[in-house]
């Protein structure tokens, strides 16, 4: 097993995460630049548990960067939603879109569910409509 800098981590939900620590640090500094410090111990608290990134995981995100043209960082989050049979929310349509619609990712705009089988089925079903 090969780690990435922040590995994946599972929560008390069973969602799978990628650096969440660094997303969440860059929001909270900006939105509450006073509080944002203890903000994040209180985060770091939790201790969420770490899952390490597979070669497997790795040499799928390299294909993906070169046939796809997307950034490791991108397909990581991709990867991770495979390895836990999960979806990947996101925002970013061009991602999407470069990845072909995968069925593993469901756009922000487009999700209405909590259980990833009803997120994924209601991604699929409104591509298809």
């Amino acid at each position: 097993m090969l780690p990435l800098a922040q590995p994946l981590a599972k929560n008390h939900y069973g969602e799978y995460l990628i650096n969440w620590i660094y997303e969440v640090a860059n929001i909270l500094d900006r939105a509450l630049p006073d509080e944002a410090s203890q903000k994040i111990n209180l985060l770091l608290n939790l201790r969420i548990s770490e899952i390490d990134c597979s070669e497997q995981m790795i040499g799928q995100c390299l294909a993906w960067m070169k046939e796809q043209q997307v950034t490791f960082y991108d397909a990581a989050y991709l990867a991770a939603a495979y390895a836990t049979d999960a979806v990947l929310l996101t925002s970013d349509a061009k991602f999407l879109e470069k990845m072909k619609n995968d069925e593993r990712i469901c756009l922000l705009s487009e999700w209405g569910g909590v259980i990833s089988g009803v997120i994924r089925d209601r991604a699929i079903n409104n591509r298809k409509q």
